[in-house]
């Protein structure tokens, strides 16, 4: 008789949830983690799709105000494929900064970091390809 549970074992071992990944990510970072692991599955990055399942997850969102204020939604749980790819792309999810701004700060050119002038240069490229407002 063939042994059956082991071939179960190994199946459940390559599949990970998303409500297990989701402890792991701070909580100013998941709603932005799982639009990323959407369009990563959504791009072949690696294999993964939504179940009918649910779970409960606390993030910051914004209040009326504005300022950040903790929430909690339901989301849809998705199954992912525990491979080399997912683990690649989850570690870099995991180290990339939080936000990077496309502006330089005062530190940085008081220090020397960059310069005015590759500051403008920058500026102009990024402006320069806007279409003129209508009359």
């Amino acid at each position: 008789m063939p042994d059956t549970t082991s071939k179960a074992d190994t199946q459940t071992a390559r599949v990970t949830f998303l409500s297990d990944l989701i402890g792991t990510v701070p909580t100013e970072r998941r709603q932005r983690f799982i639009i990323n692991l959407k369009n990563a599955i959504r791009t072949n990055v690696f294999d993964g799709a939504p179940l009918d399942d649910t779970f409960d997850m606390e993030y910051v969102g914004r209040s009326e105000s504005g300022k950040p204020e903790t929430k909690t939604m339901h989301q849809r749980e998705y199954a992912v494929e525990n491979s080399t790819d997912f683990q690649a792309w989850l570690d870099q999810q995991t180290t990339a900064p939080a936000r990077v701004s496309q502006f330089a700060t005062k530190e940085a050119l008081l220090a020397g970091n960059v310069s005015v002038k590759d500051l403008a240069e920058k500026y102009r490229k990024r402006t320069s390809n806007r279409k003129p407002k209508r009359k």
